[in-house]
């Protein structure tokens, strides 16, 4: 899949897409859940892929009946995850896309649903982070996946216009968010050969 000379951006999600962070993503959520009695099964959680954190701790304390704080709570779950950082792999079946677009002189961004400061130390720590023109986290913008505002936010700071864009995702809600915002193109990299079989629920897309 080359990418067109008329592309004139191309974002990226970062947890599942650029990076294969998914599986210490959980390992994280099962430590959190254990210290604190919430119950989060696997398919609810790749199913809010790219919602912020804090947002579905949030949720489902108030579901569940428990009491606690949304924030000290994600500040936890994200030690746990950044405690796993060293291992972090790329997938190289997505990198390869930013890596052409550098080549070729095309903006590039990143946006995610986490943090910036976590998404900054995933990538440095995967060795890409010089790649990217832009990272944008979820003290960013507004409203979270499946609204478009992460995209849309990157690719103002980019300065190009969302039907110029090529957007990169490994979830309904995420690519819910590029359809969306107006991009050129959405890519589920679910379906990229190469992509890594991390046991994960069937996709909807």
């Amino acid at each position: 899949m080359p990418l067109p000379l008329e592309v004139k951006g191309l974002i990226f999600d970062c947890d599942g897409t650029l990076l294969d962070t998914m599986p210490l993503h959980w390992s994280a959520w099962c430590a959190i859940c254990n210290e604190t009695g919430l119950k989060f099964d696997k398919e609810s959680f790749y199913a809010l892929a790219g919602v912020p954190g804090r947002e579905i701790i949030r949720e489902l304390a108030i579901e569940q009946g428990i009491t606690l704080d949304p924030l000290e709570v994600y500040a936890r779950k994200r030690a746990f995850f950044l405690k796993g950082l060293q291992s972090v792999q790329v997938i190289p079946c997505v990198v390869r896309f930013a890596l052409e677009a550098r080549r070729l002189g095309i903006p590039i961004a990143v946006a995610s649903g986490s943090s910036r400061v976590q998404v900054e130390q995933a990538l440095t720590e995967a060795g890409i982070r010089d790649l990217f023109d832009a990272i944008v986290g979820n003290e960013d913008y507004q409203n979270s996946k499946p609204n478009p505002d992460a995209f849309l936010t990157a690719a103002k700071i980019l300065g190009v216009e969302p039907q110029d864009c090529w957007a990169f995702e490994d979830s309904d809600i995420g690519i819910e968010a590029i359809k969306r915002g107006g991009f050129a193109k959405f890519v589920d990299v679910r379906h990229l050969e190469g992509y890594p079989d991390v046991g994960r629920p069937e996709s909807k897309g």
